[in-house]
């Protein structure tokens, strides 16, 4: 599966942590000034890059609530797609050719959009601890609750959200480490209103966080 990449590739958290020490370094050995200049640059690729990846961690809460959705929804297509295939004309006598042939390629559309993004996920999940998987298993695809997700690791609500916010951080990281991108995301799942609903309600979330 070839992925293109439509705009740069960010830095990790990690990475952009490294990235201001460096900076501060260069600014305090910088005894001719000529580095002035320089540090609003940069200072401006910072905040490019801290909005990059909050932007990247929305989408990333919104890939794990699909993940558990995903194979089953791209079986059904595959299996409208094989009742189509036996019946190309469907069931409806007013469909002309050209439209059943317009359904037929949307649907492949679809379920090749939907094969890129859950193997983007499975990948950006794949490195992660056994405890990492079972939060993912718990709170994305099982949708348990915070209270009893708690009580099956032995600690409290709160430290059950560290762990999520931790979780989301760590795969946010690794999603742009791994060189994919907020435009090939949303080229494969703008189309798809369920998923932008979704990621909709995470953003507001996140904006609300903001205002507190």
């Amino acid at each position: 599966m070839e992925m293109q990449n439509n705009n740069k590739v960010l830095l990790s958290k990690k990475n952009r942590k490294k990235y201001l020490i460096n900076i501060k370094k260069l600014q305090k050995n910088d005894k001719n000034g000529v580095f002035d200049n320089l540090s609003a640059v940069k200072a401006e690729d910072n905040k490019v890059v801290l909005e990059e990846f909050l932007n990247m961690k929305i989408w990333v809460k919104t890939l794990l609530s699909i993940f558990g959705s995903l194979p089953n929804i791209i079986k059904l297509i595959d299996s409208i797609l094989s009742k189509n295939a036996t019946n190309p004309f469907g069931t409806s006598m007013y469909d002309s050719t050209m439209n059943q042939i317009d359904k037929v390629i949307n649907l492949y559309d679809r379920k090749n959009k939907m094969l890129n993004i859950y193997l983007l996920i499975k990948k950006i999940i794949s490195d992660a601890s056994e405890e990492d998987k079972k939060l993912i298993s718990y709170k994305f695809v099982n949708k348990i609750t915070i209270p009893a997700m708690a009580q099956k690791f032995n600690c409290t609500p709160r430290n059950v959200f560290r762990k999520i916010n931790n979780l989301i951080d760590k795969l946010t990281a690794s999603t742009i480490e791994r060189g994919f991108t907020i435009c090939f995301i949303e080229s494969q799942l703008s189309s798809e209103p369920w998923i932008m609903e979704q990621y909709n309600s995470f953003k507001n979330e996140e904006i609300k966080k903001k205002l507190v």
